[in-house]
């Protein structure tokens, strides 16, 4: 159903909670969108709870803050999720209190420190391709974490196979979004780099972001959200959508980021298909907004 201005009041008064993605809604890359900080301020002022969830795990929450809030919306370590922070409280769930090694970056590697893990290896690691069958691998590391790492290598990747060939180390994985949105273009994500290790080592990996229900989970249980009162706000129909409908949410796709009216019309998985769409958050903004000038 498509936001109109004959039913954006009753959406928007139907729910006290709204959880929005990130890069495709609010923002595409370092540029926030039109009236994404202007749809945030109306809905605080009209009492609503707002929070942030991303599959970006190239930053922490603090990191995630600091960039929403220097891109022009006010907000909180608190209102954010992200899912390199729900990498760490898996760990921390499971009391787990050996070593990690992370595909990934800074974001991850801060999150995992914060709960006083240690990671084993380089970030970016330098290494003679004439070698690579010497790999000399760190004793008691019990986990490997898979998120987007930008400056992947051959050399990781054989790490992590090494390391995940003990059956009993733990693969863990941010996401598997096998794209997300640039500035001017769609680029790969999280997912394209777990692919190589996971078709290296033919193991599944255990996935804590969207659309699985851990982050969400989480975020019902401190909070005391009401699922039929919160509201997913995403721009992709395989993890935003998706992660709000298995939580039983209301769902709102815009086509800011990856997904067109085409791909939403074309899907027929009603685990994809969204409440309702809007071409952007600007859009449900000036809707309402005119709607009461009247």
């Amino acid at each position: 159903q498509k936001i109109e201005a004959n039913n954006v009041s009753q959406f928007i008064d139907s729910c006290d909670t709204f959880l929005f993605d990130c890069d495709g809604v609010l923002w595409l890359s370092n540029h926030l969108l039109p009236h994404a900080n202007d749809f945030i301020v109306l809905l605080r002022k009209l009492g609503k709870r707002v929070f942030f969830v991303t599959n970006n795990s190239t930053v922490s929450r603090k990191t995630c803050a600091e960039k929403t809030t220097k891109l022009g919306i006010q907000c909180t370590e608190e209102e954010i999720s992200c899912s390199a922070k729900a990498a760490a409280d898996y760990l921390k769930s499971i009391g787990f209190n050996k070593k990690v090694f992370i595909i990934g970056e800074d974001g991850l590697y801060e999150e995992i420190h914060n709960i006083g893990l240690t990671t084993v290896g380089e970030k970016r690691p330098t290494y003679d391709v004439s070698n690579i069958d010497k790999l000399v691998t760190e004793p008691d590391v019990g986990a490997v974490v898979c998120g987007l790492d930008r400056f992947l290598s051959y050399y990781k990747i054989c790490l992590a196979h090494a390391y995940l060939e003990n059956k009993d180390c733990i693969f863990l994985a941010t996401n598997a979004d096998s794209t997300y949105p640039g500035h001017q273009k769609i680029l790969p994500g999280a997912g394209s780099c777990l692919a190589s290790v996971q078709t290296a080592i033919g193991r599944q990996p255990k996935i804590v972001g969207k659309p699985e229900m851990w982050m969400l989970e989480s975020l019902l249980r401190e909070f005391h959200l009401d699922p039929n009162r919160t509201c997913m706000v995403g721009d992709r129909l395989e993890t935003d959508i998706a992660f709000g409908n298995n939580g039983k949410l209301k769902t709102l796709l815009v086509l800011t980021g990856v997904t067109t009216l085409e791909m939403a019309s074309n899907t027929n998985d009603p685990i994809m298909k969204p409440n309702f769409y809007a071409e952007s958050v600007s859009e449900v903004f000036t809707l309402y907004e005119q709607q009461h000038k009247q």
